[in-house]
């Protein structure tokens, strides 16, 4: 149905989680995907190095002979007739539900990192394909800050979707590390070059594969019995 979200989920797995255990994602994926999003200027050289793009109407052309996914931000209330090679919409969070009704395309919501917890609690029951990070306080996060980290860490934690987040052109490769170490699927990035596209993309190709320790068991969560507690028992059967 999507050729985006596919490459999302085959990226990001999770296995379900019984009572009493804690749902921990599974790091099979070899990188993070990387996004680009169009906005002041068509950028195909940087779109050679990109996984997907992202329009910011279906009235923006395509740049020619383009073999990624191509998805569509949305910013009204209409849809209108999609041409084929949508491949998925962003919808935000004021968007009218109606309007993806029978929608036989990707369904990315995008929010702002400043988002209320209850509300993130809920995005696992919605029938949405992929969620995104997006611009927060009306401005791409420059640099990301532990704040951001705890958010993208949390929501990955708590939902079974795939995550993408937006960052600044300019992110380093030890911010990039972070972000794949606590969940991340994939980073969308705004007006690349195309030199920008490659150094991005050769951060990304170097990142080091979060460990097995930071997420491919389930473990049961159970109590730890103080020591204390435990030698007043001892005692207690001893006396017995």
């Amino acid at each position: 149905m999507s050729r985006f979200i596919d490459k999302l989920r085959q990226l990001s797995q999770t296995e379900s989680q019984p009572m009493g255990f804690r749902r921990e994602k599974f790091y099979s994926k070899p990188r993070l995907m990387l996004v680009v999003e169009i906005g002041t200027g068509v950028i195909e050289l940087a779109l050679e190095e990109a996984d997907a793009v992202i329009l910011p109407d279906i009235k923006k052309d395509l740049p020619k002979k383009l073999d990624i996914p191509v998805g569509i931000r949305l910013s009204g209330d209409r849809i209108g007739e999609l041409p084929e090679s949508v491949d998925f919409i962003i919808f935000q969070p004021e968007s009218p539900v109606l309007i993806s009704e029978g929608l036989k395309k990707g369904k990315v919501i995008a929010f702002e990192a400043s988002v209320e917890l209850d509300l993130l609690r809920s995005l696992n029951d919605l029938p949405l394909d992929a969620l995104l990070i997006s611009k927060e306080w009306g401005r791409i996060q420059e640099s990301i800050n532990w704040r951001y980290l705890m958010i993208c860490s949390r929501l990955a934690s708590l939902s079974n979707k795939p995550l993408l987040v937006a960052v600044s052109p300019e992110i380093s490769q030890y911010e990039l590390q972070l972000l794949w170490d606590v969940g991340v699927d994939g980073v969308v990035v705004t007006d690349l070059t195309a030199g920008g596209a490659k150094k991005l993309r050769s951060l990304i190709d170097e990142l080091i594969k979060p460990s097995e320790s930071e997420g491919q068991e389930i473990r049961a969560i159970l109590p730890k019995l103080r020591e204390e507690a435990i030698s007043i028992a001892d005692m207690e059967d001893d006396e017995d």
